[in-house]
């Protein structure tokens, strides 16, 4: 699913997606597991994005298969990282943020990856932490980035100008049909999710992507959401 004025390309990296939104420049929006840094390069210099045209790293939460080869792309994207203020200390620890599962499916994945969810890497210092808004015109890329806590505390979407939007975690896609949007495997509050996934209706986008399956329609998310 695209829209005719698309500026945001997925970047396929095994069970999760990072985004590349391009503007007047380019944000890279999360970058994976660790060992993920060739596949983003490659996607880049598919499109035509040079290392030095991404003006920054959006990490939209604190879980390491979101933020793990931050470390191996600055290697050769010098841009400043932002995170929102909740999600801050995991970046610097190089922890996951707390989730719990929400189904009993999830409850047996978690036992699964105990492993995985509580490993632990090395760190890395944001540069801009903001609490409930980013611009994200200075960097050349119309919209904004808002907070929207419910997957973990630190969750945050991206919303752009011309409809498309970036939810992280916040919907994913079902097991058996990764295109239909569900609530995700792991959630800090669902409760507090599900508000959140109304404000980002209230926006109107005209596609939304996820990092785990979609991108779904807004008529898709509503009606699951309803």
């Amino acid at each position: 699913m695209q829209v005719n004025n698309s500026i945001i390309i997925p970047v396929e990296l095994g069970h999760v997606f990072c985004f590349l939104i391009k503007g007047e420049k380019t944000i890279l929006v999360d970058t994976g597991v660790p060992g993920c840094s060739d596949k983003i390069f490659a996607k880049m210099n598919e499109v035509g994005i040079k290392p030095e045209d991404v003006s920054l790293i959006l990490i939209t939460h604190g879980h390491l298969d979101h933020y793990g080869s931050l470390a191996e792309v600055q290697t050769k994207i010098k841009a400043k990282v932002a995170i929102q203020r909740k999600a801050a200390d995991s970046l610097r620890t190089g922890t996951n943020e707390v989730v719990k599962p929400t189904s009993f499916m999830s409850r047996i994945i978690s036992i699964l990856m105990a492993s995985q969810m509580n490993k632990k890497i090395p760190g890395t210092e944001p540069e801009i932490i903001f609490k409930d808004k980013l611009d994200l015109n200075e960097y050349g890329v119309k919209g904004q980035v808002i907070s929207t806590p419910g997957h973990t505390p630190g969750s945050v979407s991206v919303i752009l100008e011309n409809g498309e939007t970036i939810v992280g975690d916040m919907i994913g896609g079902k097991f058996s049909k990764p295109s239909e949007p569900t609530i995700p495997f792991f959630a800090a509050d669902l409760d507090l999710l599900k508000k959140n996934v109304h404000k980002v209706l209230e926006f109107e986008p005209m596609v939304i992507y996820a990092s785990h399956g979609g991108p779904f329609s807004t008529e898709a998310v509503k009606k699951y959401f309803a």
